[in-house]
């Protein structure tokens, strides 16, 4: 001791020695720091829902995108809005010449439809001598049932179907003229069929074709009115 005294007189430095204290931990201690820990590690998880809900972006503030089909829809009712600004309505001398036109042309389509009946009769007269059969109905009725079935057929073919896939009919494509509905530019097959095989013959018997279109904006005859229908210049 007088050794160690001395020596840290000389020197002016004291050594301390570190003494470890070992303190009792009780159950009840336990349970606190327990209950300590949990409501820590609840703050925390809490703090994190807070930030999470912060960083979350407003839906409203989100512009919402649009299905394809109504940006279709919206594209075409811009394209038909344009159409219907920029077509121009058929005058109606052109309308009149057309008439006349698509009237000689159904009159001459019938007379050569008429002029092929013999030559069907004696087609179903060589079948029936062939397979030795005969008519069940009247030989006038069957040439008449003929001759309705091929007009018909000859006015679908060669009227209708002009009008529904190209717009117009054969005295309309010479004065170049376009048949469209007031919606849309394409016009079908039943509405074709409607203006040009049933409407059209029905208004020209009672005349109202020809006067409604003189009192109407869109020069419109009755036919028209009653399909949809408008003639519009190509």
């Amino acid at each position: 001791m007088t050794n160690q005294k001395k020596n840290n007189d000389e020197t002016g430095e004291w050594e301390f020695s570190a003494v470890e204290i070992k303190e009792e931990v009780s159950p009840e201690n336990l349970k606190q720091q327990k209950a300590e820990l949990r409501k820590t590690a609840r703050a925390k998880i809490s703090e994190g829902r807070v930030k999470s809900e912060s960083l979350a972006l407003d839906e409203g503030a989100v512009p919402r995108t649009k299905t394809r089909s109504a940006m279709a829809l919206e594209m075409m009712g811009e394209e038909d809005q344009e159409e219907k600004d920029e077509f121009e309505f058929a005058p109606l001398y052109k309308r009149g010449i057309a008439f006349i036109l698509d009237g000689l042309f159904i009159a001459s389509l019938l007379y050569s439809v008429k002029m092929l009946v013999p030559f069907w009769r004696s087609l179903i007269q060589i079948f029936l001598d062939k397979y030795k059969l005969v008519f069940w109905f009247p030989e006038p009725m069957v040439m008449n049932g003929i001759l309705a079935i091929s007009g018909a057929l000859a006015l679908f073919f060669f009227i209708v179907i002009p009008v529904a896939f190209f717009n117009h009919s054969f005295g309309k494509k010479i004065m170049g003229l376009k048949v469209r509905c007031e919606q849309k530019y394409t016009i079908s097959i039943s509405e074709a069929f409607q203006r040009e095989i049933i409407m059209k013959p029905l208004s020209i018997i009672i005349l109202a074709g020809f006067v409604t279109p003189f009192f109407s904006k869109s020069k419109l005859s009755i036919h028209d009115m009653i399909v949809h229908t408008l003639v519009i210049e190509e």
